[in-house]
């Protein structure tokens, strides 16, 4: 029979996970936000290197309440030119060292993205996004000239370097996911999200602050954001849960009011019609006897 300091321990040792784990706090952005914002936080949310929401708590409150003040078209705008900026300015550390884009490369992307084992929101939209940006550059005559060109030593011209400078825009993230290992992919999608966030909540208060004649101040202790909702994490599985048992209600209602009115079609009439009468045909004769049935099944098996 356990004793009292055994029950104790094994009480503490699976219980302390469950408090620890409760304390985690994620965020989920607004279903209105663009993309890519979205898809960066998503990102952080499944990090495991350490708990985000500490890191970024502070920035998300400038991001919430600049964005506040603008218009959803200026939204989209802003939000998405400066995290396309950040992605082609600030790019993985020690992937930035090759001077141009090669055919070998190109073909190694092609084969560690199809067997990549990482799953992550925005790394599976930088590749698409990488995937489709290549795909436009393959079908310039110029920039397929440029690379055989560049293989045989040959000096470019400046229509040829100019479509090669296009590709050399994402080359550090082509050269990221042809050559890094799981784990540091991981890291640096990490550090470029949380670059992302600090970069976009400094470049919109400075958009506000500076296009106002009035004064605009961030309240940094509120902690009500109309743009972000903060849970803890074991709450997000039980919303998830609770969201798709209310979906397959809500199926179930629809298809109930889906359903024909009945009606009453069905009964008979009071009075048949001498048509719908159905009388045996004058030229009919019945058989003197009907044939005698027989048990001879089994012998046919």
């Amino acid at each position: 029979m356990p004793t009292t300091k055994q029950i104790l321990f094994s009480f503490i040792f699976f219980t302390l996970p469950l408090i620890a784990n409760s304390s985690i706090k994620i965020v989920q952005p607004s279903d209105g936000l663009p993309l890519e914002l979205r898809l960066i936080l998503n990102h952080l949310e499944l990090t495991t290197e350490s708990e985000i929401y500490p890191q970024i708590v502070n920035q998300l409150k400038v991001i919430d309440q600049t964005l506040n003040e603008l218009e959803e078209q200026d939204i989209l705008f802003f939000v998405k030119s400066q995290i396309y900026k950040d992605l082609m300015t600030n790019h993985p550390a020690g992937f930035t060292d090759a001077r141009s884009i090669d055919i070998q490369l190109l073909r190694q992307f092609r084969e560690q993205v199809d067997s990549s084992k990482v799953s992550s929101p925005i790394y599976t939209w930088l590749v698409q996004a990488i995937s489709t940006d290549l795909d436009q550059l393959f079908r310039n005559n110029i920039f397929r000239r440029a690379l055989l060109e560049q293989e045989q030593g040959r000096e470019l011209s400046p229509e040829e370097q100019r479509e090669m400078n296009k590709a050399n825009l994402i080359l550090p993230w082509i050269r990221l996911f042809s050559l890094a290992e799981e784990e540091i992919i991981k890291h640096e999608l990490n550090q470029f999200s949380l670059r992302s966030i600090e970069r976009l909540s400094l470049s919109l208060y400075q958009f506000i602050k500076f296009s106002r004649i009035d004064e605009f101040a961030i309240d940094i202790s509120s902690d009500e954001m109309a743009n972000f909702r903060i849970i803890k994490k074991e709450q997000k599985a039980y919303l998830a849960e609770k969201n798709r048992i209310q979906t397959i209600v809500e199926r179930i209602i629809n298809r109930q009011q889906e359903l024909p009115t009945p009606t009453d079609e069905w009964q008979p009439r009071e009075e048949a019609s001498a048509s719908q009468i159905i009388r045996p045909s004058e030229d009919y004769t019945p058989p003197a006897s009907l044939p005698k049935p027989v048990n001879d099944w089994l012998e046919d098996l």
